[in-house]
């Protein structure tokens, strides 16, 4: 794998508890393997982030709460943390997940939202990166995706609270029929993304080939200010196209991609290879993401 340069104001306590969670230890491997479910509906959690701390080794659940993932060479005390935005996040040793039937239980957090007022007739701006070089891009290419990579870059909002209505990715080219990103809005710490201000999951799913992609945010009422960090979540894909197929980094095979364009010399990009990595900063330039704000 090449990694390339309901906001809701009332919240109930959901338990999500792993209906198997086990390790199985095989002559060359071990493998991390089972099933998160929603504990009060028996429902499976999709999409729940799974990762070992300080590495970039993690996954993702599948839409039917199932996951699987290598942890060979790591030590009894690796901590493994699951996390899924509008949750308290929860972490065990690799020890303590080797024991059967474990039982997970991850707290919905509630969010208390300040009121926000938005005056009627504000302008819509574009912040972000609206320009692009088309022959410099960005994101994923391979076929062992690695679930919980990031992408992204930082959005200077200003000092007023503004709404978000759309968010616009440049696509370069993708080879799949479908891709499956989840948005991340975060504060910054040492210019590095930080804490998730996000309470709820948004997927975003894209079908086109190339060009610019558009999705409306306006019924999730996101309203921040200042700077922040945009990023998107790496999480499925669906029928590959062999016709869209590309060589990357010199390689002879063509493999499929996602990229995104960017902006030389233009801000920075935001990586993180896992749910649990630590991110870095690109300072080549960033994607060409951006969005409308009121």
């Amino acid at each position: 794998m090449h990694f390339y340069k309901p906001i809701s104001l009332e919240m109930k306590t959901i338990f999500i508890t792993t209906l198997f969670l086990f390790l199985t230890f095989q002559a060359h491997s071990q493998t991390l393997a089972g099933k998160v479910v929603d504990a009060n509906t028996g429902e499976p959690i999709a999409y729940v982030n799974i990762g070992v701390v300080g590495t970039s080794i993690g996954t993702i659940t599948d839409i039917n709460g199932k996951f699987q993932m290598e942890v060979s060479g790591l030590l009894s005390q690796a901590q493994v943390r699951f996390t899924m935005i509008g949750y308290a996040a929860k972490s065990f040793t690799l020890e303590e997940l080797a024991k059967n039937e474990n039982s997970i239980q991850l707290k919905e957090e509630p969010v208390q939202l300040a009121e926000v007022i938005i005056r009627p007739g504000s302008k819509i701006k574009k912040v972000g990166t609206t320009s692009c070089n088309t022959r410099n891009v960005c994101g994923w290419g391979g076929t062992n995706f690695g679930k919980g990579h990031e992408l992204g870059l930082k959005l200077d909002l200003g000092a007023v609270p503004v709404r978000f209505q759309k968010i616009h990715f440049r696509l370069s080219k993708q080879s799949f029929d479908t891709s499956l990103f989840r948005l991340h809005i975060r504060s910054l710490e040492n210019n590095l993304p930080s804490v998730e201000l996000l309470t709820e999951n948004i997927i975003l799913t894209v079908t086109k080939k190339s060009g610019w992609v558009d999705f409306d945010l306006s019924k999730y009422n996101l309203v921040f200010k200042g700077e922040i960090a945009l990023s998107i979540e790496w999480v499925n894909v669906l029928g590959t196209n062999k016709d869209r197929l590309k060589r990357m980094n010199g390689s002879k095979e063509y493999t499929p991609i996602v990229l995104f364009n960017t902006k030389k010399n233009h801000g920075s990009t935001y990586i993180r290879r896992g749910s649990e990595d630590r991110w870095k900063s690109a300072d080549d330039g960033s994607p060409t993401f951006y969005v409308t704000v009121q």
